[in-house]
């Protein structure tokens, strides 16, 4: 008797608890915009003309208010050789499609350096002009691959002024792949683009990453490369180690302080013997298990590098003095940057996830760092927040800056059994902030009885915010945004 009384006091809490936060959802949302605050994109996959999107990795404002998005679209998606095209779309302030740009909203397209291959747009930038440069990689294999740019006019069109016909090849050393994942535009309107270079091998089974290090470059606003910077326009940048190791390090994102200097995240290898295979980024984002094994290596930690505006590191950054800080492992296990976000008064807030070895899932990480690269221990529990969240790992993937200094995060969680749209609060001082959301998670469901994952964040300068991510079905999934009123 006791028992039952017992399990439904349990279900009741649950139901109460279930419902609370959906009265929450309907509260924020911002029911102007789409259907009641939401935005499904199919890109005609429900015709067949695509058969699985690479969900939104980056969304950003224009000055007009309209939304733009960056995914990739798959043809052939479940036959042997698909084949993956940069999406770019512009929506409206309401959430319509935006009949002005490209073909009826949306531009996609591939990157021409290896036609046979596939492209993914990794990121943007919109210009003052209000042109925008896609970031990408085009790869015909995992042994070949290249960096990718292609900068288009406010319509959409391809702006053929810009590199060769509007397209510039980010070339790798010889017989070598790189990948980017962010760039930023200079106030000079130079742009910088950060990922990972590597070399593979073959083997009987597999493709097998031989070595892998940070690389950088910096283009002209024409599309050459700037030869002030670096070697040529590049650099790589390998972390000391104490082992004789072949590296496989890499950066995920980067900033700019208010001195120009760039600030770099991504994850550092410490192992003597390296276990790290070759995946494909932007499917990896597709899963949560992929994601882990592409940024972290079960000796990796968390790395941040800052550099001069010409490209050396700084030496004067970090405990020591070096340009790298890398995450104390005796703290943590299996861990990784993956985004940051420069303060208005220099400060680091490097965030990322690392793996707990009592629950053997993934928790949010955050860690503040002063301007010069050591901890701060006034943020968080001695400068470090770690949030275990949802049923099972919990993948950090951007975070932004409120006006008021407050930290939005999002990435994708599981909540009994089933992903959602996910953002967290936590106040300037590195708490979880309560009064968001609820106890300071605010999640939504795009469809119900289906997966839901958010990937990036926007603030709108009203200060409503934007989501962005992907909505599954039984058949495919879709582009998904959702839009907040603003947040206080």
């Amino acid at each position: 008797m006791f028992k039952k009384l017992l399990n439904k006091l349990l279900f009741m809490f649950i139901v109460f608890n279930l419902n609370a936060m959906n009265i929450e959802q309907e509260r924020y949302l911002d029911t102007t915009f789409g259907n009641n605050g939401k935005v499904i994109t199919d890109f005609g996959i429900s015709s067949g003309t695509f058969n699985r999107i690479i969900p939104a990795i980056h969304v950003k404002i224009q000055k007009d208010g309209k939304i733009l998005v960056i995914c990739d679209v798959y043809q052939d998606y479940n036959n042997k050789n698909p084949r993956s095209k940069v999406a770019l779309i512009r929506y409206n302030q309401n959430g319509s499609l935006d009949s002005n740009f490209g073909d009826s909203g949306k531009v996609i397209l591939s990157f021409n350096s290896m036609p046979e291959g596939n492209s993914y747009g990794m990121d943007f930038v919109i210009q003052n002009d209000d042109k925008i440069v896609i970031l990408g990689r085009s790869f015909k294999n995992f042994l070949e691959g290249s960096g990718a740019l292609v900068r288009l006019n406010a319509d959409g069109s391809i702006d053929k002024t810009f590199g060769i016909d509007g397209f510039v090849e980010v070339k790798p050393d010889e017989n070598h792949w790189c990948n980017f994942f962010r760039i930023i535009l200079q106030e000079d309107g130079k742009f910088i683009m950060i990922g990972n270079q590597g070399k593979d091998r073959l083997t009987k089974d597999k493709v097998e990453l031989e070595y892998c290090s940070l690389f950088m470059a910096r283009y002209n606003n024409d599309g050459t490369p700037d030869y002030s910077f670096g070697n040529e326009g590049k650099l790589k940048t390998i972390f000391p180690s104490k082992y004789e190791r072949k590296p496989a390090d890499g950066a995920y994102s980067l900033a700019a302080q208010s001195n120009g200097k760039i600030v770099a995240v991504g994850s550092y290898e410490d192992a003597e013997d390296v276990s790290y295979s070759s995946l494909d980024s932007s499917d990896a984002l597709q899963d949560e298990t992929l994601f882990l094994n592409l940024h972290t290596t079960k000796s990796s930690s968390g790395a941040i590098v800052r550099y001069k505006i010409s490209g050396e590191l700084d030496s004067t950054f970090g405990i020591d003095k070096n340009g790298i800080v890398i995450v104390d492992r005796s703290k943590f296990n299996r861990n990784s940057f993956v985004d940051l976000i420069v303060q208005p008064d220099d400060k680091i807030v490097a965030v990322g996830f690392h793996k707990n070895l009592s629950t053997e899932y993934s928790e949010f990480m955050l860690i503040r760092y002063t301007e010069n690269g050591l901890i701060d221990e006034s943020f968080g529990d001695k400068g470090i927040i770690l949030s275990p969240l949802g049923s099972k790992d919990a993948i950090l993937t951007h975070a932004i800056l409120q006006e008021d200094g407050k930290i939005l995060v999002t990435g994708k969680v599981t909540w009994d059994n089933k992903s959602k749209f996910t953002l967290v609060r936590y106040t300037k001082e590195g708490l979880i902030d309560k009064t968001f959301g609820e106890n300071g998670i605010l999640t939504t469901s795009i469809r119900e009885n289906f997966d839901d994952k958010s990937f990036s964040i926007a603030i709108q300068e009203d200060g409503k915010v934007v989501l962005a991510g992907e909505s599954f079905t039984t058949s495919h999934s879709d582009f998904a945004l959702v839009r907040y009123n603003k947040f206080e």
